[in-house]
């Protein structure tokens, strides 16, 4: 299993991480279920962690520690962390890719799995 971080996510993490003076710390992702198409939608929850949990993977990627729970495993197989910044609409966020997500809710913002 792998987890990756673009470029332009792995230096908003570090200059983000500095700020909060969690330079020693790793990222927590999560798989969370949304009430998107009947609970069947997931959406990506990303934490600062100064240590991973017990049961937890950990993968590096640029320098960017990953804590993964065991729950979340399947979502995040091969997954990939971006940053997206918009001059248009304002909005800055990071944003997970899983490779084995089936499709998207109606609204676009979450990931289907079978």
């Amino acid at each position: 299993m792998t987890i990756t971080v673009t470029e332009i996510a792995a230096s908003k993490i570090q200059e983000m991480m500095a700020k909060e003076n969690k330079t020693n710390s790793g990222v927590t992702i999560s798989a969370v279920r949304t009430p998107c198409m009947g609970g069947r939608g997931y959406s990506y929850d990303l934490a600062f962690a100064d240590e991973p949990m017990k049961e937890d993977a950990v993968y590096e990627d640029r320098g960017i520690k990953f804590y993964v729970g065991q729950k979340s495993l399947r979502f995040l197989n091969g997954a990939e962390v971006d940053f997206k910044e918009s001059l248009a609409t304002s909005v800055s966020a990071f944003n997970v890719k899983s490779p084995i997500a089936t499709g998207k809710c109606p609204c676009g913002h979450h990931d289907l799995f079978e």
